[in-house]
Parts: C-alpha cells; sequence; structure tokens
C-alpha cells in the first residue's frame, strides 16, 4: 500500500500528514511505500505514525514491511552546489517546474553521492527497510552508478531492497 505526507503545493489537495483513511488502508496490507514527494523527516514519522496505529489497533508493527520510493540522479562531484546545478535539468524534466527547486531537493534524493546514501541510511535506521530506487533519466549508466555506489555501500544482510 502506498501513501504519506507530502510537502503541501497550491497544486495539490493532498495532505502534509497521513490521512486516516490512508492509515486503515495501509493496517490491512503486507507493506506500506511512502511517496516520495514528503521530506525525509516526514517519511521518518509516516513510519512512527504507522507503527502506532498499528499497535494502536491490536497487529504487531513489526508485521509490515515498511518501503519507500524516491528518484535521484547520481554526478561525480563532492561539491553538493555542484551536484545541484547537474541534477537540476534531470529532475525538472522528470518532475516539473510547478514546485521550487527547494522543495524538489526535500522530497528527491539529490546533492552529492555520498548525501545520498546517508539519506538511505538515515530512512533505514528509522525503519525503512526496502527502497524503490528509480532514475531521471534513460541513461543505463545511471543504474551502473545504483549498483556500485549505492547498493554496494549496504550489506546484503541489511541493504533495502
Amino acid at each position: 500500500m502506498g501513501g504519506g505526507s507530502k510537502i503541501a503545493t497550491a497544486l495539490s489537495p493532498d495532505k502534509s500528514y497521513i490521512a486516516p483513511s490512508v492509515l486503515a488502508r495501509i493496517a490491512g496490507a503486507h507493506g506500506w511505500l511512502a511517496r516520495a514527494a514528503g521530506s525525509q523527516q516526514m517519511v521518518k514519522d509516516d513510519v512512527q505514525t504507522i507503527r502506532a496505529y498499528l499497535a494502536g489497533h491490536g497487529r504487531d508493527p513489526a508485521s509490515l514491511r515498511y518501503g519507500h520510493l524516491n528518484f535521484a540522479h547520481l554526478v561525480d562531484t563532492d561539491d553538493r552546489e555542484k551536484a545541484l546545478r547537474l541534477q537540476r535539468p534531470y529532475v525538472e524534466r522528470v518532475m516539473g517546474t510547478h514546485r521550487s527547486f527547494e522543495n524538489l531537493q526535500e522530497s528527491y534524493f539529490l546533492g552529492t553521492t555520498r548525501e545520498i546514501v546517508e539519506r538511505i541510511a538515515d530512512l533505514e535506521r528509522a525503519g525503512i527497510q526496502d527502497l524503490v530506487l528509480a532514475t531521471c533519466d534513460d541513461d543505463l549508466e545511471q543504474l551502473e552508478r545504483f549498483a556500485s555506489e549505492i547498493v554496494a555501500r549496504f550489506p546484503p544482510d541489511r541493504r533495502p531492497s
């Protein structure tokens, strides 16, 4: 089941919190996939909200798989500002320009590869077990980089799937 908090925008009726009806649907599912349009903190807060909801409704919170969907475009630089300049056209082509680039940075995995790895590790520490990571470009090199620069940093026994 997908859903969760989203950064509020003028163009979207979605809430910046998980609606009760969404929580009820998640409670009946085998797994949950956090949406990409929330901030890092929103995803972590959603995990806690879902865990509390499940516990309050007689379900073991550990019986649900916790996942997250996000997008990234990896670039060859350790300089955050340069990384953002290189990533911006790819991300805006996929996500559009109706949200500010600052908003896109809050939601999506942007910045240096080191920063992206740390965001993933932070989500893992918060309880995210599975990760669906999509590219912002059809260049197969991005998939190779995901494998060597992201997946390789997570040992198989704790690697998000």
